[in-house]
């Protein structure tokens, strides 16, 4: 069932010239709150000043913008600078976007990007020039390029790894990885599983390959082992067969401790992590973080690597919807411009800001500690994965590939037939 917000309390609260019962924690305020927003940018605030508008906003990301006393907050915000624009929040799935037309829309940002190519979205170049030099460059590369900006970023999920704690210390590997920094060398990591195996652990790290679930995080582990590459960025073809990637393959499948699994997916190892059954996991993000790194035995790890780790980010960001109401496209883009600058937003998200300077905005929460050490994963994360050509069917062959591992091929052998199923896949 879809969840409903509608923030009339601000409109009426002018209205009445009154702040509500006494009982009541809200209030309106007599001069707007602090916010890092300008009252004028070049973008919004001339065109809406005089019209009252009633804008709706879709949220299609699951676990962002869900705390509905944030999302109040961030409304009311809004409206203490423009009482004129109401803002309607719902909830939907992506999907829904062909049987209804909101003004705004909260969205991964591959949905955003495939809306955009279906000409759906309204440019935000121009509010780019006012906001672009605070977004991180992980979030600024899956939103358009310079000359043609589809969204503005909001927050991120960032991808990682997660040991448990316990098995480590009983295994005595605590020292082979940096905690401050939560890195460790391939090196070290390879140790790690070998001290796990021999005190009994003997499957201390499941590679799931069933179906293409979670692969981006077999890749990362893979890849940055050695300095591996599955896709040449250059023209968007193969490298399964690469020396850095078998070889990567080839050190994990001799290792004992590691279980190429054919019949396990990513829901399944996270299981049976979280139910204490295994030492580590791939499959780990900040948003599983936040949800489970309460647990004194969580620790999240970025993945093991020759050289400088990285990692990838889940984009999600706020795009307009095009139309010929130029009044409805100029409010909504006041909405986009303030809610981008706003830190009491960017906590509304409950993860990750996607702006360099709301680094900070947990400070003084319940989330403070956590965010302060999950922020350190940001040194390491660069631009999401670039797909190759033909991108789906090249997963189903990677998964594949991990598969033939699994029930015994040589890994050298299953990385030239994934070589060559990918070339003729490429030649069709």
């Amino acid at each position: 069932m879809k969840r409903f917000i509608a923030l009339v309390l601000a409109l009426s609260m002018l209205l009445c010239g009154c702040g509500g019962d006494a009982d009541t924690e809200t209030t309106m305020q007599t001069n707007p709150p602090e916010t890092t927003v300008p009252m004028t940018d070049g973008v919004h605030g001339e065109e809406t000043e005089d019209q009252n508008v009633t804008l709706t906003v879709w949220v299609t990301a699951e676990g962002i913008w869900e705390d509905e006393d944030a999302v109040e907050a961030m409304l009311e915000e809004f409206n203490a600078y423009y009482p004129n624009i109401l803002v309607n929040v719902e909830y939907n799935k992506p999907e829904d976007l062909g049987s209804g037309k909101p003004d705004v829309v909260l969205a991964h940002a591959s949905n955003l990007a495939a809306w955009n190519e279906e000409g759906l979205l309204a440019d935000m170049t121009k509010l780019w020039q006012t906001r672009g030099e605070d977004i991180y460059a992980a979030a600024k590369a899956v939103s358009g390029d310079e000359d043609s900006r589809f969204m503005m970023p909001m927050c991120m999920v960032i991808h990682c790894m997660a040991i448990n704690r316990q098995y480590f210390q009983n295994a005595q590997a605590l020292s082979l990885f940096n905690a401050a920094s939560h890195t460790w060398s391939a090196a070290n990591f390879l140790q790690a599983l070998k001290n796990l195996y021999d005190i009994g652990t003997e499957e201390a790290l499941t590679i799931y390959c069933k179906d293409t679930s979670g692969d981006i995080n077999t890749r990362l582990l893979v890849s940055n082992l050695y300095g591996g590459t599955f896709v040449n960025t250059v023209n968007g073809s193969y490298t399964a067969d690469s020396a850095n990637l078998t070889r990567a393959l080839a050190d994990l499948a001799g290792q004992k401790g590691v279980v190429f699994d054919d019949g396990c997916t990513a829901q399944q190892a996270l299981d049976a992590f979280l139910a204490g059954d295994s030492a580590m996991v791939l499959n780990w993000s900040s948003a599983l973080h936040l949800q489970y790194g309460q647990d004194e035995n969580i620790f999240f790890m970025n993945y093991p690597a020759t050289g400088k780790t990285r990692t990838y980010a889940e984009v999600y960001g706020l795009g307009v919807l095009a139309g010929e109401d130029a009044t409805r496209v100029a409010a909504s883009m006041t909405f986009v411009a303030h809610v981008s600058g706003s830190d009491t937003a960017a906590r509304a998200t409950g993860q990750i800001p996607a702006r360099e300077s709301a680094k900070n905005v947990y400070v003084g929460t319940e989330l403070e500690e956590i965010m302060t050490d999950l922020n350190r994963l940001l040194t390491y994360t660069v631009a999401g994965e670039v797909p190759g050509q033909k991108w789906d069917s090249a997963r189903g062959e990677w998964a594949a590939m991990l598969r033939s591992i699994a029930s015994g091929t040589d890994v050298k052998t299953a990385a030239a037939d994934c070589q060559k199923k990918l070339e003729a896949l490429l030649d069709q």
